[in-house]
């Protein structure tokens, strides 16, 4: 286990995590709503340091992603389908 970056101790033990836009409130001996950072005697930890990898499927691998013009809209698409 290593100690997490960007939280904040809270009362009672508990700590705030500010990975993402959750900002999980995770009290002693709990993990937050990832998974991965879990609250140890009011520090948190991130279970997966060191063990993250990338998995890129066949499937996706031959896909592309289509961005319609003037539009916050996309879709992915198996290069056969186009």
């Amino acid at each position: 286990m290593f100690e997490a970056r960007l939280w904040k101790s809270l009362k009672n033990e508990s700590v705030q995590c500010r990975l993402c836009n959750h900002f999980c409130a995770i009290k002693p001996g709990e993990r937050g709503r990832c998974g991965v950072r879990q609250n140890i005697d009011g520090t948190l930890y991130a279970l997966n340091y060191g063990k993250s990898r990338l998995s890129i499927s066949t499937r996706w691998r031959r896909s592309r992603c289509i961005i319609s013009a003037g539009t916050r809209t996309y879709r992915w698409l198996p290069w056969d389908a186009i």
